[in-house]
């Protein structure tokens, strides 16, 4: 069975935080592998099962990592 992708983005910190705890509910990293998406790429959602910790800002603007990232998730499939 493949990891279970956590990606987040965060400026303060609390979502990465956020993102291990997680990861140490869901059963450690040998369960859950977390992902900056500052470093994802497309490739890096090619597996069955995804977590997207993903903060907004003000009005529910995204957060500046997930605004660089976001319209490569056009080119993602995510059927199945």
């Amino acid at each position: 069975m493949t990891k279970i992708g956590l990606f987040y983005g965060t400026q303060t910190g609390y979502t990465e935080t956020d993102a291990e705890t997680i990861q140490t509910e869901f059963g450690g990293d040998t369960v859950v592998e977390i992902i900056d998406i500052s470093k994802a790429t497309a490739s890096d959602f090619d597996r069955e099962n995804i977590i997207i910790g993903c903060p907004t800002w003000n009005v529910g603007e995204l957060q500046a990592d997930w605004d660089v990232f976001y319209d490569e998730l056009d080119n993602i499939d995510f059927s199945g």
